[in-house]
């Protein structure tokens, strides 16, 4: 059995460098042998990009500009009788929201929350677990 399979092992082999001997009779004229492949064209850097990154960039001069603000003690008296100035907190002029059962208080002003389930949340109460 091992002699039969390795005639069959020999024969396909030696079929394969046929066929490829007669693909590279028949498709000779179309193999390019003289053809001239063009060498790559190197970049160069321009003069001027090559001194733009030879200079130092940390020697220009970057303009920032800094805002600075400031609350003076007429300022303070103003928030405080507008109910605005919360003392004692992290940020004593953050918006005061408070949110009762069916309304929201922002800044003094109410608005109305209504609910289309009357439930309150989002699943039913049904008192059973």
């Amino acid at each position: 059995m091992i002699k039969s399979i390795i005639k069959e092992f020999c024969i396909m082999v030696l079929l394969c460098a046929c066929v490829a001997l007669i693909f590279g009779i028949v498709f000779y004229d179309y193999i390019p042998l003289s053809k001239v492949v063009p060498n790559k064209v190197a970049y160069e850097v321009p003069e001027e990009i090559k001194q733009d990154l030879e200079t130092d960039v940390e020697t220009e001069e970057i303009k920032t500009q800094t805002i600075t603000y400031s609350v003076d003690s007429q300022d303070l008296s103003q928030y405080k009788n507008s109910g605005r100035l919360e003392e004692g907190k992290l940020n004593p002029f953050e918006l005061y929201t408070e949110t009762t059962n069916n309304s929201t208080i922002i800044d003094g002003n109410t608005t109305s929350n209504t609910n289309s389930n009357g439930g309150g949340t989002y699943y039913p109460n049904t008192g059973t677990k």
